[in-house]
This record gives structure tokens, C-alpha cells and sequence, in this order.
């Protein structure tokens, strides 16, 4: 009889928790912060092992300049279901943008690649350490895997043609000149470049 009390009482409290969680996604759409801080805490003491609260109260820290306690939930996250390459990413997001860590951004960037090649944006990531750092063959084999995930990504297109330029590669520069203004033709800096071709 014990057992089935537990058993009901620790099944209540995952439901529980993944209802809370959800109006927590819910408030969180609609841009309320702290009530979606709110929801996704109580989620987690709950239910602690819940990856994706951890997760997402890590997105919440993040835009709430927390970045702290957005690394410890993210990196629980990870603990917990280190498979997820959105996980990686977005760790690899906070180590490269908030916290000045390139190296270990290119490590998280790198895991969510090797979970997930479909990942054009764990491709566009590498490309940018991979030129940051000097490795520009690297570079640009990242950002044309980028593109081929997502055609329609003018920033790889933009940054692929920027480098072909400073090695004298002025045909393949043009063709993701002329990719840019397939996607977008009123894009600004594809304008540019043909104005001054």
C-alpha cells in the first residue's frame, strides 16, 4: 500500500511539474519574464531531472542579463541530457556572446554538430570561431555546410562571400553576391556590392 502512495504521490508530481512547465513555455511566448521564471522554478522542484526546464529557465536568465544562473541551469541541463544539441548550442551561444569563451563555445558548438549535422546553425557557429581564429578553409567549409541547411541564410552568403573576396576569389564571391540577392533583393550590402562591381 506504501508503494502505491509513493508511486502516486512521485506520478503526481511529474504531471505536476509538466503542466507547470508548459503554462512556463506558455508566459515565456508572450514575453513575461518573471512569470515564466516563476513557472519553470516551480517545475523544477518538482520535478529536478526536467532538462528542458533547466533549459529554458537558463533562456529566461539569459534574457534577463543573469548570466551566472543561466550557465548553471544550462550546464544542468546538459548533465541531465548531455544528447541534445540545442543544449550545446545554446551554451556555446552564452560561452561566445556573453561570457568571452571561444574555446569552449567551439566545444559546445562542435558537440551540437557532431549530435546533429543537419544543425545549420551549429555550422554557421563553427564557421565564425573556425575565421575568428585563422582558420579560414575551415571557415568557409562550415559556411557552405550552412547554406546547403539553409539556403536561404544571407549572413553565411554574406560572410562565405567576404572571405572569398580577401583570398581573390572574386567569381565565387559574386555567386554569393547573386545568392544574397536571390534570397532578398532589396538587401543593402548585396546593393552595395553590385553598385561597386
Amino acid at each position: 500500500m506504501l508503494l502505491i502512495a509513493v508511486a502516486s504521490y512521485v506520478s503526481y508530481r511529474y504531471v505536476s511539474a509538466a503542466d507547470m512547465y508548459a503554462k512556463a513555455i506558455h508566459e515565456l511566448e508572450e514575453g513575461n519574464l518573471s512569470d515564466a521564471e516563476e513557472g519553470l522554478e516551480k517545475a523544477i522542484r518538482l520535478n529536478p531531472w526536467h532538462a528542458d526546464a533547466h533549459y529554458e529557465l537558463a533562456t529566461v536568465f539569459k534574457k534577463m542579463n543573469k548570466k551566472k544562473d543561466a550557465h548553471g541551469h544550462m550546464s544542468r541541463a546538459i548533465a541531465l541530457n548531455g544528447k541534445n544539441p540545442d543544449y550545446h548550442l545554446g551554451i556555446g551561444f552564452l560561452y561566445f556572446n556573453d561570457l568571452g569563451d571561444k574555446d569552449k563555445a567551439r566545444n559546445h558548438f562542435e558537440r551540437a554538430f557532431i549530435l546533429d549535422k543537419s544543425n545549420y546553425s551549429a555550422s554557421y557557429m563553427l564557421a565564425i570561431v573556425s575565421e575568428g581564429e585563422g582558420d579560414l578553409s575551415k571557415a568557409i567549409y562550415f559556411y557552405k555546410k550552412a547554406i546547403n541547411l539553409d539556403p536561404d541564410l544571407t549572413m553565411a552568403h554574406k560572410q562565405l562571400a567576404a572571405l572569398y573576396d580577401a583570398k581573390g576569389m572574386e567569381e565565387q564571391a559574386k555567386a554569393c553576391w547573386n545568392n544574397v540577392m536571390e534570397i532578398n533583393p532589396d538587401d543593402k550590402d548585396a546593393r552595395n556590392y553590385f553598385k561597386n562591381d
